[in-house]
């Protein structure tokens, strides 16, 4: 009987085993899915940044390939598998990192594309980037924050140079709510912010919040007072000037009722050559400070400026050698050689025409055409080509000493002269009527 017993189980086991195999077979099938786009994490970047590495992107997907039972299999998600690709060791430059993937213990894994993924590794930088406060909600015309310090004034940002170059500052975001009259300081959430003004979300920062320290203030306009004082040297002169007549100061509502008008100091041009943009020093009409009076320039003023413009003549003076001058229509059968030492140009003009000014663009000459060309020593006046890049030029002496002598005599005729004269001139010979340098 006790066969009969143990017989009996093993064909009830039989039989249920067969029953499972059936059920999974017909009912719940094994099917095959190909699950897009996990995200793939990259893994062990601190060893990449211990080496002052970073990655370009970490924008990384892909297809999984699964099989299991057909139930299972349908649930399946991007979100129920794990990429990795462990980033420890790789240098500058293009790498190919394997993927790893781990997924639900009833599935088995078949295949994973691409199974390699290229990431680039780039040389990790960082750099200060300045804050700027953005409020939620706009404040009434005569108020807003005044007295503003943001602690730190700069936040790091860290990354690829690429990205780290992309980002122009960074935003703290201010409930606008939370200001009040009195000094209050808030803890402000920070966000890079790129060229065009929208969020980035590239990079890391040191810290995410900065402390700002404010206060809602009213604004007010006053008349501004500013003399101008002296007039430019020489013959420049003011030929535009833009000279504010008011400015906004902003402060406590008593504080503002006093104050009918802001002066600054006196302003000297009379050393200004050129057109300047000058920062006037403000104080009120007692001369006290802004600040110690709990004033300051409003929004509407910042950056305010007296812009100076001059025009006219300047000066520059040049020396020139012999050799800079060019000797024209030296006679047939004669040559020609300056021999005085050197001469001063003075160049005029303005400020931008002599900023890139060469010697070489006066084109300077003497023309001995239509001269009684005798053998010896002779006064040419010097002459120069018109051009845009200058007014005028005065030459001291304003004639140069060309020695002259025929072909035949020439060499006798300067082995003669003593030679204490210094001569460095261009030596001109003429055999066609046109002079022609040597």
């Amino acid at each position: 009987m006790f066969n009969k017993k143990v017989i009996d189980i093993i064909i009830s086991i039989a039989c249920a085993f067969a029953l499972w195999a059936y059920v999974t077979a017909e009912i719940n099938p094994t099917e095959e899915k190909t699950v897009k786009g996990v995200h793939v994490d990259l893994t062990n970047l601190e060893a990449l940044a211990s080496d002052n590495l970073t990655v370009a992107s970490d924008s990384f997907a892909v297809d999984v390939t699964v099989q299991g039972p057909g139930s299972d299999v349908a649930k399946l998600t991007a979100e129920n598998f794990v990429a990795t690709a462990n980033m420890s060791n790789f240098p500058l430059g293009v790498n190919t990192v394997k993927v790893g993937v781990t997924g639900p213990e009833t599935v088995e894994i078949q295949a994973i594309y691409p199974e390699y993924i290229e990431v680039k590794v780039e040389e990790l930088v960082s750099a200060n980037k300045p804050i700027r406060l953005n409020y939620s909600e706009e404040f009434p015309p005569n108020m807003e924050p005044g007295f503003i310090s943001v602690k730190p004034g700069e936040i790091e940002v860290s990354g690829t140079r690429s990205d780290v170059d992309s980002i122009s500052y960074v935003r703290a975001e201010i409930d606008s709510s939370q200001l009040r009259e009195t000094e209050r300081t808030i803890n402000a959430d920070v966000v890079p912010v790129g060229k065009g003004g929208d969020r980035v979300y590239v990079g890391t920062m040191s810290q995410n919040s900065v402390k700002v320290t404010t206060r809602l203030c009213y604004v007010k306009e006053v008349p501004l007072d500013i003399e101008i004082r002296g007039k430019p040297p020489g013959s420049l002169a003011v030929t535009k000037k833009e000279v504010p007549d008011k400015v906004f100061i902003r402060g406590g509502e008593e504080d503002l009722a006093e104050i009918d008008m802001v002066k600054a100091a006196p302003i000297d041009i009379g050393n200004l050559r050129s057109t300047t943009i000058i920062t006037p020093e403000l104080k009120l009409s007692d001369g006290e400070e802004l600040a110690d009076a709990g004033l300051e320039l409003a929004d509407a003023s910042r950056g305010l400026a007296v812009m100076i413009e001059i025009g006219g003549e300047e000066a520059k003076s040049f020396t020139i050698t012999n050799d800079m001058i060019e000797i024209r229509s030296v006679p047939e059968g004669y040559s020609a050689n300056i021999i005085t030492g050197t001469v001063t140009a003075t160049v005029f003009g303005s400020r931008e025409q002599l900023s890139h000014f060469s010697p070489k663009d006066l084109g300077m000459f003497v023309e001995l055409k239509n001269k009684d060309i005798e053998q010896g020593q002779i006064k040419v006046l010097i002459s120069h080509k018109k051009a845009d890049s200058f007014k005028r030029v005065d030459f001291s002496p304003i004639a140069v000493d060309v020695r002259v002598a025929t072909i035949a005599d020439a060499g006798a005729s300067f082995e003669s002269k003593p030679r204490t004269e210094s001569v460095s001139g261009p030596s001109v010979r003429a055999g066609n009527g046109q002079g022609a340098k040597q």
